[in-house]
């Protein structure tokens, strides 16, 4: 037993500073901040939303506790590839205590993938909105990083950070400050209104001040509060605040077997909320589709170990569950209008994507194939053409091996036949979810090829399977492979 405590202990060691990058010297007066993160390592941190409106036509008071995870999912070159999860549960009003029983369900849950610079800037994917709300709690949380100047800069330095349909935001290093027993650098930034600072009879006027307390060692926020004030037009003072408060706890890393199964959970619950947002949209015309995705996440639930990050295939299954019921999910916060997510066209760059391997516990991300053509097979396991469109893709895989990867994409929910087929198969190439990707990929039938170059752009696009497929797609991959 002791032995046991001991290796659970080294496993779940607060995270050591990574060796990379190395920030330059700087005088004692001076910092270079430099988000530090390594891969399996995990941020958390928790506090409060609070927001009242007082002195205007409605006067309300509410509270919610925040939970924020970032996981790192990979450390490239020039940044970290990140998860988001942003979970809020509501507090009684009169006591202010946090909510138990029936009432501890998670009012609102976000899983995100993003990416972080050498800056700290975050860009989400294409879809995804990360501006902060003015009404109501940020259902995205990723304050953890602010955007700060590249090499040194010292207490009063100021810049500016740009912000997509927003005012600019002013910045200013404030200096040192304790939090938690750590130095850490206290920044502020405000954004607000252009009318402000002269109220108006006729608009509407804002204005939103964060303090960050950054620790060197990490270059993440060891505390994050966050004020917004609304005023409504033809008044004085603020009718709307809100306050946002969230504090760090020790970051983990989680090696090994860890790191997979939260790795594993992250990817799938992305897929599966993939799956679930075109079906959603108008459910009583996907009866079939939204009971096979039920059963997808069934099967995950049940054979796969729970971590923190299953609160977002919960989420999931609860907004499936409410649409076969005919009800609409509750929506806590309001969120911003996202874009319309990117769709694959012949001629264009193919949208990226993260999808889960169905035999091994890894995922496969796109991008990371830049470089030589990519063969996309889309198939469901119970099609009669499905053996021999697999038994091509592996062909193709073997023939030219150094110069084209070639991915089996199941849209099927039925995992265990898909594990059976390939094993019946004997594939050898990729085997991935790629329920996920009916949207963005147009995956209206099956089977179904897509072939993009090496520079990630769609080049043949290929609905059905007959005796000209192969021929077709040998074709375009002759035009755009590489030339031998």
């Amino acid at each position: 037993m002791t032995a046991s405590l001991c290796l659970l202990g080294c496993l779940l060691a607060p995270a050591q500073t990574p060796e990379r990058p190395t920030a330059p010297a700087a005088r004692a007066s001076e910092w270079v901040i430099v988000p530090r993160l390594s891969k399996a390592q995990e941020l958390v941190y928790r506090g409060t939303f609070t927001e009242e409106a007082v002195g205007g036509n409605v006067q309300f008071n509410r509270t919610f506790r925040l939970e924020s995870r970032v996981f790192v999912l990979d450390t490239p070159s020039k940044g970290a590839e990140v998860a988001f999860l942003t979970v809020l549960k509501g507090r009684d009003p009169r006591t202010n205590a946090a909510a138990t029983g029936a009432d501890a369900a998670a009012e609102s849950v976000r899983l995100d993938m993003a990416h972080v610079d050498l800056q700290g800037v975050v860009t989400a994917e294409p879809g995804t909105s990360l501006t902060v709300p003015l009404d109501g709690p940020p259902t995205l949380e990723c304050g953890a990083f602010a955007a700060v100047p590249e090499g040194k800069f010292a207490a009063d330095s100021t810049w500016e950070t740009a912000e997509e349909g927003r005012p600019t935001r002013f910045w200013r290093a404030l200096g040192t400050d304790m939090v938690n027993g750590v130095r850490c650098l206290k920044l502020e930034g405000v954004q607000k209104s252009d009318d402000w600072d002269k109220p108006r009879a006729d608009r509407a006027a804002w204005r939103r001040t964060d303090l960050v307390w950054l620790a060197p060692r990490l270059g993440v926020a060891s505390r994050v509060e966050r004020l917004i004030e609304r005023r409504e037009s033809g008044r004085r003072d603020p009718t709307y605040k809100s306050v946002l408060r969230y504090d760090q706890e020790e970051p983990m890393q989680y090696p090994g077997r860890l790191y997979d199964e939260r790795q594993r959970e992250i990817v799938q619950a992305h897929a599966f909320s993939e799956a679930a947002t075109p079906l959603l949209a108008t459910p009583a015309k996907h009866g079939p589709q939204l009971s096979a995705l039920l059963n997808r996440i069934a099967y995950h639930l049940d054979r796969q170990p729970q971590t923190p990050y299953r609160e977002a295939i919960f989420q999931v299954k609860r907004r499936v569950e409410a649409a076969q019921r005919g009800e609409t999910p509750p929506v806590v916060a309001s969120e911003e209008k996202q874009e319309t997510p990117a769709v694959a066209v012949v001629g264009a760059a193919a949208p990226d994507f993260l999808a889960p391997n169905i035999v091994t516990s890894g995922t496969f991300r796109l991008r990371q194939e830049r470089g030589k053509p990519v063969l996309l097979v889309f198939y469901n396991p119970a099609s009669p053409t499905t053996a021999g469109v697999l038994a091509y893709g592996q062909k193709m895989s073997d023939t030219y091996s150094k110069d084209l990867t070639v991915l089996a994409l199941s849209v099927s929910g039925d995992i265990d036949a898909v594990k059976k087929q390939r094993a019946d198969l004997k594939l050898t190439i990729p085997v991935l979810d790629g329920s996920g990707l009916h949207t963005s990929y147009s995956v209206d039938g099956t089977p179904k090829l897509m072939l993009l170059d090496g520079n990630g752009v769609l080049r043949g696009d290929y609905v059905g399977w007959g005796s000209e497929t192969p021929g077709a797609v040998m074709n375009e991959l002759r035009r755009w492979g590489p030339k031998r």
